[in-house]
């Protein structure tokens, strides 16, 4: 799907160049694809708030000498219910 998708675009821009090996711009090319069509973003806010929670709870673990510390449930639970991303559907 991807090949598909990226069909247009040089090899030039997945190449070392581009950072990552080429995914900085896959992942920008999806956000922008995704604005284009009106479609929903792979990751929301949950997400996003999931991801950059790990740094400041492992700085309180190390504080508490590598104690294990809970992670916070940013969804109240909504995360047990499946969701779809327009990434994985063929279009």
């Amino acid at each position: 799907m991807l090949k598909k998708l990226f069909s247009g675009f040089s090899s030039k821009y997945f190449s070392n160049e581009g950072g990552y090996g080429g995914i900085d711009f896959v992942m920008a090319y999806r956000i922008i694809d995704c604005f284009n069509k009106g479609l929903p973003q792979d990751m929301d806010v949950y997400d996003g708030v999931a991801w950059s929670v790990v740094g400041p709870l492992s700085k309180i673990s190390i504080e508490m000498g590598s104690s294990p510390v809970p992670f916070p449930d940013f969804t109240r639970g909504q995360w047990k219910n499946s969701r779809s991303l327009g990434v994985l559907e063929i279009q």
